[in-house]
């Protein structure tokens, strides 16, 4: 049996090198709804947040998905306990589209508001 180690692989045309028969993280985005949008804990393919009001956001890709059936991972909280769930969902009057996604956050109640921290990974194909 043959080991391969590589510190970095790429594609013969020296892009990143394509996945088969597996999934990876297209988009990965860490930030405060509380605070300023501009200012990313972490991420992946983000190119911004826009803050549309009182827990609606809008993630802005770098690299756009080939199609708008990609899966989206979320989850929020403020901080303050653990009876403090709260819920991440797309809107539903708005499909995905291949540059962006709108959501809300939500308390625990069901009612709009800006989490102290959203994370949100997408998987699907970039065009």
């Amino acid at each position: 049996m043959s080991t391969l180690k590589a510190d970095t692989i790429q594609s013969t045309g020296g892009g990143a090198a394509t996945l088969t028969k597996q999934q990876a993280a297209k988009t990965i985005a860490r930030y405060s709804g509380q605070d300023d949008t501009s200012n990313f804990s972490s991420n992946l393919n983000l190119a911004s947040v826009t803050d549309r009001g009182t827990g609606i956001h809008t993630l802005n890709y770098t690299s756009n998905f080939s199609d708008a059936e990609y899966t989206t991972v979320a989850a929020n909280f403020d901080g303050l306990g653990e009876n403090d769930v709260r819920l991440i969902n797309s809107s539903s009057d708005r499909n995905y589209t291949t540059s962006e996604l709108q959501f809300f956050t939500c308390n625990s109640s069901g009612g709009l508001d800006d989490s102290a921290k959203a994370m949100l990974v997408l998987f699907g194909d970039l065009a």
